[in-house]
């Protein structure tokens, strides 16, 4: 497993924006309680859902993406749902091509 992470708690994240990745904003670091963002399969989804394996495979976060998605959440409140839909929304070209490159790992 591979645990995509966010720049350690300091207090310069809760006050300036320009201390980590996104340069906009602030708490764009980790908390007192980890958070990230996980991958996790069943060992043999390859042979059973090619297609699902394909997509775990292509998906791929950056840390601005992380930061975006906290911020959504922990400050403005979204759910997690509605915090996805919307990025889904926002990055619909990125969503498209790990579809795509799932579909043609089926």
């Amino acid at each position: 497993m591979k645990v995509l992470g966010a720049p350690v708690r300091e207090e310069g994240c809760e006050t300036d924006p320009a201390w980590a990745p996104n340069p906009d904003m602030t708490y764009d670091c980790n908390f007192a309680v980890q958070k990230g963002i996980f991958k996790a399969a069943n060992p043999t989804i390859d042979t059973t859902w090619p297609a699902a394996d394909a997509l775990l495979r292509e998906l791929s976060f950056t840390n601005a993406d992380a930061s975006w998605m906290l911020t959504e959440v922990d400050q403005k409140g979204l759910s997690q749902a509605e915090a996805a839909a919307r990025w889904i929304m926002e990055n619909r070209d990125r969503a498209n091509e790990w579809i795509d490159a799932a579909n043609a790992g089926s």
